[in-house]
Parts: structure tokens; C-alpha cells; sequence
């Protein structure tokens, strides 16, 4: 449950993190997930012993896969919190299908579409319907 927790965390983190240094820093998308990625693939190849293997293996994954959430444009998701959803959403597609997208291009980048578009549509959904004004640009 808590290494679930801690996942979900960095998943988050690292799609922010991504979009700041892509939009607010002016890096770019691939930069940007390229330097926080490298980043924390590279701690935890120097330095394996710091967490268990479950987390050294999958931390590198979920925050590489997180960093595609927060490549997206931002006339698509305008804020952090939208971005922030997304990637709890990768977060919790990427804990549950361990070997599901083999053939699809991979799980890093079909969970990150999947959550993406999911929460696209959502929004989308909430303006027709009127349901919530805050999400408005």
C-alpha cells in the first residue's frame, strides 16, 4: 500500500514537473522529460540500494511514464491541476496492467494516453453539459 502511495506520488510530481520545466522554463517537452527523467533513472542506477527493488525497478518507469503526461500541450490540459489528474490516473492504469499492453506501443505510453485522453474527454464533457464553470481557460 504505501510503495502504491509513493508511486502515485512521483507520478504526479514528475508530470508537473515536466510541465514546468516544458512551459514556464521554456525547455520544451522532449528536454524537459529527458532531463527529469535522466535524472532519476540515473540516482537510482548509481544508487540501488537506497530502496527496495520493487521501487528501484519501477520509480525510473512510473516517472518516465509520468513525464509523457506532462509533455502534453497546453492549449489540452491549461493547468496543474489537470495535468496533476492525469497523472494520478497513469498512476493507478500503470499499477494495474502489469503485461496487458504488450503489443500496443508499450505501458509507459498507452497508460499515459489512456489518462490523457480520458481527462480531455472529461473536461470536454463538463463544458457541453455545463456541469462546472472552473474549468474554463
Amino acid at each position: 500500500m504505501m510503495n502504491s502511495i509513493l508511486l502515485v506520488s512521483i507520478a504526479i510530481f514528475g508530470a508537473v514537473f515536466t510541465s514546468i520545466l516544458s512551459i514556464e522554463l521554456k525547455q520544451g517537452a522532449v528536454r524537459a522529460s529527458a532531463l527529469g527523467s535522466l535524472g532519476v533513472a540515473l540516482y537510482f542506477h548509481f544508487f540501488p540500494l537506497v530502496s527496495s527493488s520493487y521501487l528501484t525497478q519501477n520509480i525510473p518507469l512510473i516517472y518516465f511514464g509520468s513525464s509523457f503526461v506532462g509533455m502534453v500541450s497546453p492549449i489540452i490540459h491549461p493547468n496543474r491541476a489537470q495535468i496533476a489528474i492525469s497523472a494520478f490516473i497513469y498512476s493507478i492504469i500503470y499499477l494495474n496492467t502489469e503485461g496487458v499492453f504488450m503489443k500496443y506501443g508499450g505501458r509507459l505510453g498507452a497508460s499515459a494516453f489512456i489518462a490523457i485522453s480520458f481527462t480531455y474527454g472529461f473536461q470536454i464533457a463538463l463544458k457541453r453539459f455545463k456541469l462546472f464553470q472552473y474549468f474554463k481557460k
